[in-house]
């Protein structure tokens, strides 16, 4: 399962380390990754990241609320 955080700054995000203790721990395969979103340029990465596979997503500041005009 491929999984991402977006964020910009994301050098800081420790959710890649969580997500993968806890799919360790529930014994789950993922590959779940830290993606610098430019800031002009969300929408078409996580568009991007979908089409490559991408099966969920966690979404810092100042995305959220771009993320939130995305879901369906």
């Amino acid at each position: 399962m491929k999984l991402c955080v977006f964020g910009n700054p994301i050098q800081q995000s420790r959710s890649p380390d969580i997500h993968h203790h806890f799919a360790s721990l529930c014994g789950i395969n993922v590959s779940y990754d830290k993606c610098l979103a430019p800031l002009d340029g969300f929408e078409p990465t996580v568009r991007r990241f979908i089409a490559l596979g991408g099966k969920g997503a966690n979404v810092t500041v100042p995305f959220k609320e771009e993320a939130l005009a995305l879901c369906s």
